[in-house]
């Protein structure tokens, strides 16, 4: 799909709304901010595009979120498609929200595994939490003490007895993350209006 247009094509809306479940002036709004971030009028956004989106300059985790956008073993450019798929995670939930619906608090929940899980097995490992800290507090704090962080947050997190072995950390997987998350509060910090 190119951007030269002032609006998206009507069958184009009609998907991504089927989709998404994004009223239809929200996709008119997002095609908007799509367009002012392809300066090259290319049809689609590039990792440099999206690295230029203002609220990631402040936010320590803005390239694993850039690679909800361009998953590393995906495509390399970011349709107007994908993009609207990405951000109707943030919609906030409604009363009528269903499970499946991508603003649900469990595919809010999903995205923010997906963030934690760099490497894409759907296991997050201890390493993967120690880097994420590392991203989030820069070198504030020492090597052994985020080490202590994050193995504390595996331990808390696999409640599994049996997963455990004395030459291995265990690794979150989905179910783990999901009982230890709070789902109301992703759901509220994980609503933005756009």
């Amino acid at each position: 799909m190119g951007n030269s247009n002032s609006a998206p094509p009507v069958e184009d809306v009609d998907q991504i709304k089927k989709d998404t479940k994004l009223p239809v002036q929200k996709i008119k709004t997002l095609w908007h901010r799509f367009v002012d971030l392809d300066k090259t009028k290319k049809g689609y956004l590039s990792r440099e595009d999206l690295s230029k989106i203002p609220a990631f300059a402040l936010n320590p985790l803005a390239e694993r979120i850039i690679d909800l956008f361009l998953p590393p073993d995906g495509p390399q450019h970011c349709s107007f498609d994908r993009f609207c798929f990405v951000l109707a995670h943030f919609q906030p939930t409604r009363p009528d929200t269903e499970e499946n619906d991508l603003n649900s608090a469990y595919h809010k929940a999903k995205l923010m595994f997906e963030v934690f899980d760099g490497d894409g097995n759907g296991k997050i490992s201890m390493e993967e939490v120690l880097k994420i800290l590392r991203q989030m507090v820069g070198s504030n704090i020492g090597d052994d003490q985020l080490a202590q962080i994050a193995k504390r947050v595996v331990y808390e997190s696999v409640n599994d007895e049996s997963r455990y072995s004395p030459n291995e950390m265990p690794s979150v997987e989905m179910d783990d993350f999901l009982k230890t998350m709070d789902l109301k509060t992703i759901e509220y910090k994980m609503s933005v209006k756009f």
